[in-house]
């Protein structure tokens, strides 16, 4: 059931404009009118899925008798804490920052983050990292205390977060081990919710700056 939290409402609510014009005229592209009202309505759908996440979380870890402080959100250390956080982030994106000026991405990669409005994303972001490292910490407890090993714990919640997004093809199974498996890790060492959240928090800004950045491929046309 834990596992299972995520998936389902990764796929519900959905944006109702793209479904509706998907199912009435399958593969023709929106107008401009309607694509620009299917990405205002995604934002808001965005916005309400993550925060369902955090509740059926909290309500699912209420009804185990979870203490708030077993799924880490707790304060305790917060200091170090914050300082291994950042530090997990920054070797990552210092490693990716070299990787795309030796080998700069096409152009089609970036262009939807690129296009996402800035304040939007940072914002967004602050409720939908919440959402993702609070299920994982909530899937790792759950197969702890049902007696599953912590080898499995961390593996199974990673796996699931890496499937979940497959629109990125490969980079999926980067996701699921940089933001799954080392979360996971995290979370385990330190108990607190707070240096895996903000390793992932801080990575998903940069991707936002690096897409805005435009290191792009030297074969792409110029715009």
């Amino acid at each position: 059931m834990a596992l299972a939290i995520f998936p389902l409402l990764a796929f519900f609510p959905f944006n109702w404009v793209e479904f509706s014009w998907g199912f009435q005229h399958r593969h023709v592209s929106m107008p401009p009118q309607v694509a620009q009202k299917a990405e205002m309505v995604g934002r808001y759908v965005l916005w309400l899925r993550n925060g369902l996440v955090v509740v059926a979380v909290l309500g699912f870890a209420a009804s185990q008798s979870l203490r708030r402080s077993q799924i880490g959100l707790v304060l305790d250390g917060w200091q170090r804490n914050s300082l291994i956080g950042i530090a997990a982030s920054l070797l990552p994106l210092s490693l990716q920052g070299m990787f795309r000026r030796r080998y700069p991405v096409p152009d089609t990669e970036d262009n939807h983050l690129a296009a996402e409005p800035a304040t939007n994303w940072i914002f967004s972001q602050l409720l939908s990292v919440l959402a993702e490292e609070l299920w994982m910490a909530f899937c790792i407890v759950s197969l702890i205390q049902t007696g599953h090993s912590v080898a499995t714990a961390v593996i199974l919640p990673a796996t699931v977060f890496g499937a979940l997004h497959f629109r990125y093809g490969s980079k999926a199974i980067g996701t699921g081990i940089t933001y799954g498996a080392v979360s996971a890790c995290l979370f385990l060492w330190r108990g607190s919710l707070l240096p895996s959240y903000l390793m992932h928090y801080i990575r998903n800004v940069g991707a936002l700056y690096f897409a805005r950045r435009g290191d792009r491929s030297p074969f792409s046309e110029p715009k």
